[in-house]
């Protein structure tokens, strides 16, 4: 009886690991877009305090979390008991965003303030932009 039981629980263990082999993380960062061109330039802050959720294809609510000080964010980190599953499709919403901000335009380090993803991916970020604050390209200082 006792050989049965330990075969189960090595069993158990192994299917444990297998099962969350499959997990993964989505990640990205909230930039402020000084000049309004849809990519991140080594001048242009993080944005931090922004709210990220995640939604699956079926609109439930995974997970939530908020911007460090640098404007990254991770979600589903390893302790993180929600599941993102790699490959799988999810929703990504950015919200609490400061009332003068706006979203910049769209380009290669940003998307909007609604994006469609999948489990694994990373760089997914969102510039946003304050017309009051704009910096044209040619003043900007590296």
């Amino acid at each position: 009886m006792m050989k049965i039981s330990v075969k189960l629980l090595l069993f158990l263990i192994l299917l444990t690991g297998c099962a969350s082999s499959n997990a993964a993380t989505i990640s990205g960062t909230v930039f402020r877009d000084l000049n309004a061109n849809g990519i991140r330039e080594a001048r242009e802050p993080g944005e931090p305090d922004i709210i990220v959720n995640v939604y699956d294809a079926d609109n439930n609510f995974i997970t939530s979390t908020t911007t460090n000080i640098n404007g990254e964010y991770t979600l589903n980190q390893e302790l993180d008991p929600a599941q993102i599953i790699q490959g799988d499709p999810y929703c990504v919403i950015f919200e609490n965003v400061p009332a003068f901000l706006s979203s910049g335009p769209s380009g290669p380090d940003s998307g909007t303030e609604l994006q469609f993803v999948t489990g694994g991916d990373a760089n997914v970020s969102y510039g946003v932009f304050n017309p009051d604050q704009f910096v044209p390209e040619e003043l900007q200082q590296e």
